[in-house]
């Protein structure tokens, strides 16, 4: 009984444990992939988020420095009424109404800014085209 030698040229049948690690090598080299990216886009969605929260922090401090700024004129000339001097906007009061005024269109004019970024902005854009092209590989086929 003299035993063959394999020639290295001819396909060897491969087993079934063979083809179950190539199967989860590749599956793992998917996901590691999809993982890459979905942390790419991840990073790029946390800078976009931060550009929106301090555009709105930044807003939001400059409308409350308004309204400081106007209820600071407002008790001005409320006093100056009481003391029977007369309501002038000559003084302090008015520049302090006109700052005021000033501050609440540059807060709206800085939150529509961060309102338009988070909006104009797609966020994970690849990665959820990726998991439809999965959803629809997937998916079964209609049968008419």
């Amino acid at each position: 009984m003299a035993f063959r030698q394999k020639d290295p040229d001819s396909p060897s049948p491969r087993s079934l444990r063979d083809e179950l690690g190539a199967l989860m090598a590749d599956s793992l080299r998917h996901l590691r992939t999809r993982g890459e990216l979905l942390g790419i886009e991840t990073h790029e969605a946390v800078g976009v988020w931060r550009r929106q929260l301090l555009m709105s922090a930044f807003g939001f401090g400059t409308a409350f420095i308004a309204y400081l700024l106007i209820v600071g004129a407002l008790i001005g000339l409320l006093g100056a009424l009481f003391s029977g001097n007369g309501i002038s906007l000559a003084n302090w009061t008015g520049a302090a109404l006109l700052l005021g005024a000033f501050h609440f269109a540059a807060a709206f004019l800085i939150l529509r800014m961060a309102r338009r970024i988070g909006r104009e902005a797609i966020l994970f854009e690849y990665t959820l085209e990726e998991l439809r092209k999965d959803q629809r590989w997937l998916s079964p086929e209609k049968k008419n």
